[in-house]
């Protein structure tokens, strides 16, 4: 049963809760579980921002399918792939089979690395401030390596 949360009129929270972790990077201590972010823009073109762990895969895609409402995904944005932000990316794709996914270089090099299925008509290659026009939002990309992954952006 799908979980959104409006945040403002066109982005929606789309995530999801897994009370079952009960440490983050298997090291500090989590009381309540972990949180996946994972928002849905809707604008002229929609963004997807981040995928889930696998954990709460159904019901992150039931909660994407509900906020865009009918809508085709345009984007895909990759915040890093770290693999708790990254385990549905794949189905993600398969899904929505002509989504652009928005990374960096790195991004897409561990993509194929992770999942050893390279998508190259997916990718959206993005550098340090590119923007990325949806209408009403722009999205403007800045890189931010080690802050949190390799990659991070």
């Amino acid at each position: 049963m799908q979980n959104t949360v409006q945040v403002k009129h066109d982005i929606y929270w789309v995530g999801g809760n897994d009370r079952r972790v009960n440490r983050f990077e298997n090291l500090f201590p989590l009381t309540h579980g972990m949180s996946y972010n994972s928002y849905v823009i809707l604008d002229e073109k929609t963004v997807l921002t981040d995928t889930v762990d696998r954990s709460i895969s159904v019901l992150f895609m039931e909660n994407v399918e509900a906020a865009l409402d009918g809508r085709k995904l345009d984007y895909l944005v990759i915040h890093h792939m770290e693999p708790d932000h990254c385990q549905t990316l794949l189905e993600t794709i398969e899904r929505y089979p002509n989504v652009k996914m928005v990374g960096n270089a790195t991004t897409f090099r561990m993509f194929e690395q992770f999942y050893r299925t390279p998508k190259p008509d997916n990718y959206h290659q993005v550098k340090e401030g590119d923007t990325i026009d949806l209408g009403k939002h722009k999205l403007v990309s800045y890189t931010m390596p080690m802050v949190h992954w390799p990659e991070v952006m």
